[in-house]
């Protein structure tokens, strides 16, 4: 009953972000958002473990509309996800939170298969980028993408982030930002070799997790149908 009557206006976020949020019809935080937010708010490299569809992306993208200065034309946000569709949808929710309250506030994906002189015209009045690691890289690489104002890093998925497939990428991308930023990693498992490969990258992060009963979203069944083996 208790999680009924909490709202985002409980976290005492600065009124930007508590208008936006309201604006963009988002009024009662899920359990994941209330664990973690108040940590995330005072600056601390953070851990955040909850299964999908609980909220972890609205974690990042407020953590990073706090911190942003809109007056300030440099991107001062890097969040890294696997797969274009989590990025755009990253980029969607933090314009929309801004929408009312940080008109200035710009946002823009850096994702394969798109043109890399768009990317690079979006980069000279953007304050946040979410994308995957390949493009981001690049766009570092030639001189696109100047990263001395990032301030916020995030790994979106971040147990997939940190396989082979991404890690040289992600590690790379990680060494040419500045040495004092926020670091966070979202992820919905916490393997070991996850752990492992966060201790690099983080500085004593504060981890996040919920008990088994807060994990799955208000109004959301669940349900285990068991079948017979087929081979």
């Amino acid at each position: 009953a208790d999680n009924d009557k909490r709202q985002f206006s409980d976290l005492h976020f600065p009124e930007k972000i508590s208008t936006g949020l309201a604006s963009a019809g988002f009024l009662r935080p899920s359990p994941i958002q209330w664990a973690a937010l108040p940590l995330a708010k005072i600056g601390v490299d953070l851990i955040v473990q909850s299964k999908s569809g609980t909220g972890k992306t609205l974690v990042y993208v407020v953590t990073a509309l706090n911190m942003i200065d809109t007056s300030v034309s440099a991107v001062q946000a890097v969040i890294l996800t696997p797969t274009r569709e989590i990025a755009v949808q990253g980029a969607r929710i933090s314009l929309d939170i801004a929408a009312a309250s940080m008109p200035d506030f710009k946002a823009a994906t850096l994702i394969g298969g798109m043109s890399v002189v768009d990317d690079a015209t979006k980069l000279k009045r953007c304050h946040m980028i979410v994308g995957t690691p390949g493009r981001v890289r690049q766009l570092i690489d030639e001189k696109y993408f100047k990263t001395e104002a990032v301030r916020f890093f995030a790994l979106d998925e971040a147990d997939k982030m940190l396989e082979s497939s991404f890690k040289n990428d992600v590690t790379w991308i990680y060494n040419q930002l500045p040495e004092v930023k926020q670091v966070m990693a979202l992820s919905a498992t916490y393997p070991e070799s996850l752990a492992n490969s966060l201790t690099s990258l983080m500085r004593h992060p504060q981890h996040v997790r919920l008990d088994t009963a807060s994990q799955v979203l208000i109004g959301l069944d669940q349900y285990v149908l068991h079948t017979t083996f087929h081979p």
